[in-house]
């Protein structure tokens, strides 16, 4: 699901602020650290062997446009919105690469990219439907850490 990675992300981009490429690397990063956590995509719950599926497929995009809504109204007004907005990106961006055609086929097949779809994939534990609490559990308190987080106030105005 997208909106633990969008929103993890978008924190780390507020709480780097002040050191733009580090925030993106570290969004970036982060995305593997998420996906290495016990979690359910839409393709665990709806997907089929055979490929995408049109169910899998449509909770993936209102996942995705509910969670940048979120992200909206969650950094609306801030100063920090930017960098919230370049991590989020740098979260997520992974996720778009490897499935959206036509960049999707071409990312997973070409040599200079083929590696980093194998890790992407390799690092990502399947939850076994008897352990769907864990799988929703763990993007449960991703998003609500990452949301307070956003929330927060920042030093600048506390004082």
């Amino acid at each position: 699901m997208a909106t633990p990675h969008l929103l993890a992300s978008a924190a780390i981009g507020r709480g780097l602020q002040r050191r733009p490429l580090l925030a993106v690397a570290t969004a970036f990063a982060f995305h593997f650290v998420l996906d290495a956590t016990p979690h359910l995509d839409s393709n665990d719950l709806f997907g089929s062997p055979a490929g995408f599926t049109g169910l899998e497929v449509g909770i993936a995009i209102v996942d995705f446009v509910l969670a940048c809504v979120l992200i909206g109204l969650l950094i609306r007004g801030r100063a920090w919105w930017k960098m919230a907005l370049w991590g989020a990106f740098s979260g997520i961006v992974l996720d778009l690469v490897d499935t959206i055609p036509p960049v999707g086929p071409w990312f997973v097949a070409w040599r200079g990219t083929a590696w980093l779809n194998r890790l992407h994939h390799g690092i990502q534990p399947d939850v076994p439907s008897d352990q769907l609490l864990l799988g929703f559990g763990t993007q449960a308190v991703v998003i609500a850490v990452s949301a307070w987080f956003l929330l927060r106030r920042d030093r600048d105005q506390e004082k």
